[in-house]
């Protein structure tokens, strides 16, 4: 049948900024450093880089870090791939969500 449970994209999609640890200020610095670092960069400080680097690559790529963490806990499938792709830096559209929802969803989120 539907799983009428309701979404709850808008409370989860940012769950993996929380693997970073970053206070506020450190946020800041990371959602500047996003203008000037790629995302390549972004994923190999985050796999490879240690203390503050790391932490930095974590955030920066926190909605595959949560998407991740959604699956492993058996979160709702529509919800993973939301997450993992509200900041824009994956193929959408295989899945299963209309493009033109995706569009509306990754341009309407605050960093």
């Amino acid at each position: 049948g539907i799983d009428e449970r309701p979404l709850e994209p808008a409370l989860m999609h940012d769950v993996g900024k929380l693997q970073s640890d970053l206070s506020m200020g450190e946020r800041v610095i990371a959602t500047l450093v996003s203008k000037v670092v790629g995302v390549a960069t972004a994923r190999r400080w985050a796999s490879a880089a240690t203390g503050e680097k790391r932490r930095i690559g974590l955030y920066l790529i926190h909605g595959e870090v949560g998407a991740g963490m959604i699956r492993a806990a058996g979160g709702r499938a529509v919800i993973a791939a939301w997450t993992e792709v509200h900041q824009g830096y994956q193929d959408m559209t295989t899945l299963g969500i209309p493009p033109i929802v995706i569009e509306a969803l990754v341009h309407s989120d605050v960093a």
